[in-house]
């Protein structure tokens, strides 16, 4: 039977491995992140991930065509620039406030559709919202007072980015598959870090400890985004 087939534990299941999988990423990273230059980083990250699933693809006998190509492209940017805000956090505040401070884009998300896809509003998500915008106010705040930081300023507007891939994403998955968008997303930010790496000049040969960290943030980010898929088909 159907119930047989997909069991009620798979969904949720695969939810918290892809959530997993994004956390030791986060952490693979954070350990690079004082030697790797962050466009460096990035480009290995997106570089692996786009060789995942163009393996993944080609054995599932997706063709390559794209369909709703305003937000694709919106969603690849954005998802794109977020990794790259990430990561950059990753470099000067601890994983915790980085990894919090990103989590926060599934409420600004809800926040989006409503301004941007024209969901209805609910007071629960009004009050989810300003539960969220207070949690964030709190972590922004510095012991002593002062001003804060570039790091946290760049993981905050990392979950504004991601808030507004998202939101993208639910348009560009109307018409496209779902390994497509994860394809255009990979191939537009191997691109994008690997230019701008380039052109800033800063680009390391790495030792084969970092080697080796790099490549796991990349199958990490690409199995995670392969369960999210899985996660969409159940």
């Amino acid at each position: 039977s159907q119930s047989a087939a997909n069991p009620s534990w798979r969904g949720p299941g695969i939810f918290v491995l892809g959530g997993l999988c994004f956390a030791w990423m986060g952490a693979l990273a954070k350990l690079t992140s004082n030697r790797i230059p962050t466009f460096e980083l990035v480009t290995a990250r997106f570089a692996l991930t786009w060789a995942v699933v163009e393996f993944v693809r080609r054995r599932a006998g997706v063709p390559l065509r794209f369909a709703q190509r305003p937000a694709l492209v919106s969603r690849s940017v954005a998802g794109a620039i977020s990794v790259f805000l990430y990561f950059f956090a990753l470099r000067s505040i601890p994983l915790s406030h980085a990894v919090l401070l990103n989590n926060t884009s599934p409420v600004l998300t809800a926040l989006g559709a409503v301004l941007v896809l024209g969901e209805r509003p609910s007071w629960l998500k009004a009050a989810c919202l300003m539960v969220s915008m207070a949690g964030v106010w709190l972590l922004l705040q510095t012991d002593g007072g002062g001003p804060i930081g570039i790091g946290t300023w760049a993981a905050a507007a990392s979950a504004v980015t991601a808030a507004w891939a998202l939101v993208s994403l639910k348009v560009a998955t109307r018409e496209n598959r779902s390994v497509i968008v994860v394809w255009s997303l990979a191939a537009v930010g191997t691109v994008a870090s690997a230019v701008a790496g380039v052109a800033q000049g800063d680009w390391v040969q790495p030792d084969w400890r970092d080697a080796c960290l790099m490549a796991g943030t990349g199958v990490l980010s690409g199995a995670a985004q392969l369960l999210e898929i899985g996660r969409a088909q159940v």
